[in-house]
């Protein structure tokens, strides 16, 4: 009885430990400093259970400013996915050169894991911040 009751109590304290961890874990992409829009070449594996879903992975290319020309850059310009990690901006970024064409819009905190079969695909052109 006693060492049921000590196996219950280890068991619930996992569970809460690791309840709590799973909601404090954060949810932007690993690597990509505070201030940044950041782009990624290496897609996500197929498995969702590869690693955690809320994670982009890969070195990411990183830019802090509006820019005009990030195909200059060449995680942009071969860009899979991206995440904006600029509190309080939205990015809108652009497949285009100098801000040109529809601008897609990335709220703050948020990001896509693929851009597959969107004008972004290898070719995020552009790029700049709003409240």
């Amino acid at each position: 009885m006693i060492k049921r009751n000590i196996a219950a109590v280890l068991t619930a304290g996992m569970l809460a430990t690791g309840g709590m961890l799973l909601t404090t874990a954060p949810a932007q992409a690993a690597a990509c400093r505070s201030g940044s829009l950041c782009a990624y070449v290496v897609e996500q594996p197929s498995s969702a259970s590869a690693y955690d879903s809320r994670t982009w992975t890969g070195s990411p290319g990183a830019v802090s400013g509006s820019n005009k020309n990030l195909l200059q850059y060449t995680k942009f310009d071969e860009a899979r996915s991206l995440y904006n990690n600029k509190a309080g901006y939205s990015a809108l970024v652009y497949a285009q050169r100098n801000h040109q064409g529809s601008p897609f819009e990335l709220s703050d905190g948020s990001g896509w894991k693929s851009i597959r079969s969107s004008a972004l695909w290898h070719n995020v052109a552009s790029n700049k911040w709003v409240r």
